[in-house]
């Protein structure tokens, strides 16, 4: 009897197919197959996270140069403002 019982805990560990029959025949099928669709989903939606953590990370490296841009262009301006003061007797 305890041949039987080590063998059906093995099949239910190693065997994908038994182990879906058997859970049809407890009525738990369905729970299992739906369980197994939201695992899908929870590893696609992790991978679009990835994809946004990448995305987001790259703008954060533009909007960082973008502001050097910026500060650049303002120093520009304030020292064309200055020798234009400067030339009209400011």
């Amino acid at each position: 009897m305890i041949d039987i019982k080590e063998e059906m805990l093995k099949l239910l560990e190693e065997d994908e197919v038994f182990r879906y029959a058997v859970a049809g025949k407890l009525g738990i099928l369905e729970v299992l197959k739906r369980l197994d669709g939201i695992e899908r989903n929870i590893e696609r939606l992790w991978q679009e996270v990835k994809e946004l953590r990448k995305e987001a990370g790259d703008l954060k490296t533009e909007v960082k140069g973008l502001r050097g841009e910026v500060s650049s262009l303002r120093v520009d301006v304030v020292n064309r403002i200055t020798a234009l003061g400067a030339r009209w007797g400011s």
